[in-house]
């Protein structure tokens, strides 16, 4: 006989080989390794995360005259091998001009991931902005990086 396991992987996980290990969980959330048939070692699974990502995107900038800000919000949506990716921790940094102008947290919500700042409008020249988004633990490890380079 045999069991079927299904399970998402975390869209916070760090990218790359890694070893996925096997436990079952009690009634009170203690945790119980599983062994191998053999009962010596526990079970592990190579695994490799990642793979390419599909992102749909859209913009928005507002255009109301009478207004002294100027509204910008991107919304979009992941998926890797058509499985939406949900409640990944993003934050993003909008560059005009090659630079960073405003550094603004990623929502989540059911319907996708966005974007949202506003700006005055003399202070929101029009042109062409990017949009960086990465993964808090990508950005905590570059951090860690540095730091190590610094030392």
């Amino acid at each position: 006989s045999s069991f079927v396991i299904n399970w998402e992987i975390n869209p916070n996980a760090v990218k790359g080989a890694s070893t996925l290990q096997l436990v079952a969980e009690d009634a009170d959330e203690n945790q119980v390794e599983l062994l191998e048939e053999s009962g010596k070692n526990a079970v592990q699974l190579q695994v490799n995360i990642g793979g390419d990502l599909d992102i749909e995107s859209s913009t928005y900038s507002s255009t109301d005259f009478f207004t002294s800000h100027t509204a910008h919000i991107v919304s979009f949506t992941m998926e890797c091998q058509g499985k939406a990716l949900k409640d990944a921790k993003l934050r993003s940094s909008v560059i005009y001009g090659g630079a960073a102008v405003y550094d603004a947290p990623v929502s989540y919500d059911e319907e996708g991931y966005s974007i949202s700042w506003t700006t005055d409008h003399r202070a929101s020249p029009s042109g062409t902005y990017t949009v960086r988004v990465f993964r808090e633990t990508d950005q905590s490890k570059a951090e860690e990086n540095e730091e190590w380079k610094q030392k």
